[in-house]
């Protein structure tokens, strides 16, 4: 077992790795314990899916899981239909496990990402569902304080920010090109119009032939923003119409997407942190502690929070220390560095 290796799509799937990060199960705690505990070598990606899992974990309301459980079973009865499935019974002792996984799947459709499926889009693209289904996906993640670039087989050059995941299939096929994205990465996708290129992230899914831009889709984000530096690409949110970018526009899209937001941008700032630059404009004190724990692995304890809420700055591959220094002057508040723990008074 020591050498079996990790995917980490496969344990954000797995409901007993759920339960043993939801504390949920005492049986799942004591295998899952025994089994980081064999597998050290694995340690990282362990602690990249439980931290995805617990972000992901939204509140969910009663009424979200019986919404979900109908889209699940109309799902399946109609994928049945056409792919001539087993049917599903659920019979009523099995219901309250129904609401669990149900449950599961409204977090992971909030985030619209993680599951392979994705089933209600694929109704309508059964294409698109065969060739999943043969798909076996690659796992390319990066940590806090690391950032990475991909280049893939067509040529396309992936910048990866911190604390992000990419699941790029083995292979591509023969028709389309896609990608799924968690976090945050700049994308310069070799141009082929007989394969499109199609990037799932949260409740979108970017298509593209060949072009530059940028998505930001951190789960914790209340949203999620795709924005275009050249070429031209299409948005696809749910069963809304596309919505067309031309250079220089972002599109921001709720985390339920029952907000749309298309709005100019400044290609500089919004692409800055792949060129090392960490760069806030008007952004509030939550914001920027999220951002530095990202970029430069540490762990923010707030005691008090600053007086004054909102800061506008760059730093160019600058220390922690320095940062720390120019926000804190402009914020006036102290600070106390430890190691990886910034204490903020």
């Amino acid at each position: 077992m020591k050498n079996k290796s990790v995917e980490i799509d496969d344990l954000l799937l797995d409901p007993s790795f759920i339960a043993y990060v939801q504390n949920s199960d005492p049986k799942a705690v004591v295998y899952w314990q025994n089994r980081i505990k064999e597998q050290p070598e694995n340690s990282e990606m362990y602690t990249i899916a439980a931290r995805m899992i617990k972000d992901l974990m939204v509140d969910i309301s009663e009424e979200d899981v019986e919404e979900a459980l109908m889209r699940l079973n109309h799902s399946v009865r109609i994928t049945q239909q056409t792919t001539g499935l087993p049917k599903y019974q659920s019979p009523r002792g099995q219901r309250t496990r129904w609401y669990r996984y149900a449950a599961i799947l409204v977090a992971f459709f909030t985030a619209a990402f993680i599951l392979g499926f994705f089933i209600s889009r694929h109704l309508h693209q059964p294409d698109l569902t065969a060739q999943n289904d043969a798909v076996r996906w690659v796992t390319k993640q990066t940590i806090r304080g690391q950032k990475s670039t991909i280049t893939l087989k067509d040529g396309t050059r992936i910048r990866l920010n911190a604390e992000s995941t990419l699941l790029v299939p083995k292979v591509f096929c023969d028709t389309l090109r896609e990608v799924k994205l968690i976090g945050e990465a700049f994308f310069e996708v070799t141009r082929d119009p007989e394969r499109p290129f199609l990037v799932h992230s949260n409740n979108t899914v970017t298509e593209v032939l060949g072009t530059s831009f940028n998505i930001n889709a951190y789960p914790e984000n209340s949203y999620t923003s795709i924005a275009l530096v050249e070429g031209r690409i299409s948005v696809n949110v749910g069963g809304t119409p596309p919505v067309i970018l031309e250079p220089k526009e972002a599109l921001k899209v709720s985390k339920n997407a029952s907000g749309l937001k298309k709005e100019r941008f400044d290609p500089e700032e919004i692409t800055a942190w792949k060129d090392g630059i960490v760069r806030f404009q008007r952004a509030g004190f939550e914001e920027m502690v999220k951002v530095l724990e990202r970029w430069y692995d540490v762990e923010f304890v707030v005691r008090t929070d600053p007086s004054v809420k909102a800061f506008s700055g760059e730093f160019n591959n600058e220390s922690l220390e320095e940062v720390l220094k120019g926000i804190s002057f402009s914020l006036d508040f102290n600070y106390r560095l430890e190691g990886k723990k910034v204490y903020i008074n």
